[in-house]
């Protein structure tokens, strides 16, 4: 595995449930006690939060060793841009899912998208020191094989983009169509802003229920991994 230790895009795929916590905080004890908690995913928050790359990277770690994979969100997306190298930094860091907020149209989530990834499905540079790269190459057992290491790679990030507009509701199946686009939510309190009708944001949800796709709120199973799941040791997937 040159990638990651801990693939959470194959345990959706395959329709496991999967739970992460939210963190606004900046000590990476909190993290150790979120893997402790059996949590499978950490969110770095940094829309909302200040953050160096020194706390992102160590709290990736820490994740990391905790058995839980990393979702770092973005700034959003403005006019139409999203953050193409903060994506990049934080994919190189380590983090696994990329969350970016304010994706209103098809061309901002594949600008996302192809940041997120390597030739030649993106435009992601690339480098064996990368923190990323979970094996040292070449070995004397191992060559280096860029090819084996793209396709692995771009098979276990995972953008998730955050529609928040009237914009991005009205685009919501050409969002979706977008290659590299993995699961989306919806931002509730700035369609509030925007006084846009709660009725048009649940329709813009139907398509995200189709096979396939994967809407961030999905509260019925929420209480059903609450009420099922139990605590697994050291937080291990």
């Amino acid at each position: 595995m040159t990638q990651s230790i801990i693939a959470l895009g194959r345990l959706i795929k395959k329709k496991h449930f999967v739970l992460g916590m939210e963190n606004w905080l900046r000590d990476a004890r909190v993290v150790e006690l979120l893997g402790y908690a059996g949590f499978d995913f950490l969110h770095i928050e940094n829309e909302h939060v200040g953050r160096n790359w020194n706390e992102v990277e160590n709290m990736i770690r820490t994740a990391e060793l905790m058995g839980m994979a990393s979702l770092y969100r973005t700034e959003q997306c403005f006019d139409g841009e999203p953050p193409v190298n903060e994506i990049i930094k934080a994919v190189k860091l380590g983090a696994q899912i990329i969350m970016v907020p304010q994706v209103s149209t098809p061309e901002a989530a594949r600008k996302a998208a192809s940041a997120i990834r390597l030739p030649p499905r993106g435009k992601r540079g690339i480098a064996t020191c990368d923190r990323s790269m979970k094996e040292i190459y070449p070995t004397p057992e191992t060559p280096l094989d860029i090819d084996v290491y793209c396709k692995e790679s771009n098979d276990e990030v995972m953008l998730w983009c955050i529609i928040e507009t009237p914009e991005g509701v009205k685009n919501i199946d050409a969002i979706l169509a977008v290659d590299g686009v993995d699961a989306v939510g919806f931002g509730h309190s700035e369609n509030c802003v925007h006084r846009f009708c709660a009725r048009s944001v649940f329709a813009a949800k139907r398509p995200v229920l189709r096979p396939g796709r994967h809407d961030l709120h999905d509260r019925q199973r929420h209480s059903a991994w609450r009420n099922s799941r139990g605590k697994r040791p050291y937080g291990r997937l």
